[in-house]
């Protein structure tokens, strides 16, 4: 099922064919949440920016962003000063993390951008992003990124078979502005050797492939962190 703005209300699909529309009486910047409830087993919920275009039989609105690309729930648009490809884009309804595990669909090969946008509270001591080669904690972890803030470090490694590998360790870059307090912006680049970790557009870490990026299927994260956005390109 697709909803599609236009400048004066909204065309409804289902399966790819329009079925009705409704002409707009409150202004759409003023809506700040998706509501699903009912009879409906919901499997995902995804916000494109631009329009779909008119292979769902509604007029062309602007840029065809291809439905159904990768993604586990969102992107950032070229604004955050991420790179330009169109994005998904999403915001929780509700701050994810604070303390809490929290889990993410997504799968991942050389060249994927996955996106973290969220903010770390005063008082913060730690938190982590995990690259899970399944859903659960105790699943084996491909890249582990867990910066300290206690000791100013960040540390990064696998888990396979259960069994954590060496630990590598890093101090924080003098330039990277990672402190409790702040809002950030991570993009996390799965290149041919190596993930790349970049904070505002500044590199800050670096890990080589232990385990094969294509066994990822999940990005967990937790700790202090409240993550406010997700997205994969």
């Amino acid at each position: 099922m697709i909803f599609e703005q236009s400048h004066n209300g909204f065309n409804i699909a289902v399966n790819n064919s329009h079925v009705c529309e409704f002409y707009q009486r409150i202004p759409m910047h003023l809506a700040q949440l998706v509501e699903v409830k009912g009879d409906i087993n919901l499997e995902s919920v995804q916000v494109y920016a631009g329009g779909m275009g008119s292979s769902m039989g509604f007029p062309s609105m602007g840029s065809n962003i291809p439905f159904g690309q990768p993604s586990f729930g969102g992107g950032f648009n070229a604004g955050f000063g991420f790179p330009s490809a169109p994005p998904i884009i999403s915001t929780p309804s509700f701050p994810m993390g604070g303390g809490v595990p929290s889990i993410q669909s997504c799968r991942i090969h050389t060249g994927s951008r996955i996106f973290v946008r969220g903010f770390i509270p005063p008082g913060a001591s730690r938190f982590e992003l995990n690259l899970l080669q399944g859903y659960t904690d105790s699943d084996d972890i491909a890249f582990h990124f867990n910066p300290r803030f206690d000791v100013r470090t960040i540390v990064k490694n696998h888990r396979r078979n259960g069994q954590w590998g060496q630990e590598e360790n890093q101090p924080f870059p003098s330039y990277m502005p990672l402190m409790p307090g702040t809002q950030i912006d991570l993009q996390i680049t799965c290149n041919p050797d190596r993930y790349t970790v970049y904070m505002n557009n500044s590199l800050i870490a670096e890990f080589y492939h232990k385990i094969p990026p294509g066994f990822v299927m999940a990005l967990q994260y937790k700790g202090d962190i409240t993550v406010t956005g997700v997205g994969q390109l």
